[in-house]
């Protein structure tokens, strides 16, 4: 992988740049829990948008999102990259699963937060709806 991304973004498609949301959501506040890689898996697997996913790509997102890390701009160059490839209707989706991953340990951190909100800006979601999805998830990981 070179310093900089190429016009393809190493080869990313959509469903690879979804799992990489996921992922950097994961990674955001510098610790991957069992439980967000657990929501991971169980978006790939029950989530109609991969039905027709190739897990055996997951290794690969994996290394290009740690690359994407890496690089000073990385994060905002990746979620440029996302609003260019993601078709408009999906957009409320990327931000949904990005939800699902940071709600999923229980604890929601700064970097997390900052991450979300990354996402929703560079994504142009609407701000009403940015406002549903987090109500959603907040209801669906509820604890005692």
């Amino acid at each position: 992988m070179t310093d900089s991304f190429d016009t393809d973004l190493y080869g990313l498609g959509v469903h690879d740049c979804l799992l990489g949301v996921m992922i950097l959501a994961s990674m955001s506040d510098g610790v991957v829990r069992t439980s967000e890689l657990l929501t991971i898996e169980s978006v790939i697997d029950h989530f109609p948008i991969f039905a027709e996913y190739n897990e055996a790509d997951v290794k690969k997102v994996c290394a290009v999102m740690n690359a994407i890390l890496l690089m000073p701009d990385g994060i905002d160059r990746f979620l440029t990259f996302l609003k260019v490839i993601l078709p408009p209707r999906l957009r409320e989706t990327a931000y949904a699963i990005a939800c699902d991953v940071v709600a999923a340990d229980g604890k929601l951190e700064q970097a997390e937060l900052r991450y979300l909100e990354e996402i929703a800006c560079h994504l142009q979601v609407d701000p009403l709806y940015v406002a549903a999805i987090e109500r959603s998830t907040r209801a669906l990981y509820a604890r005692f």
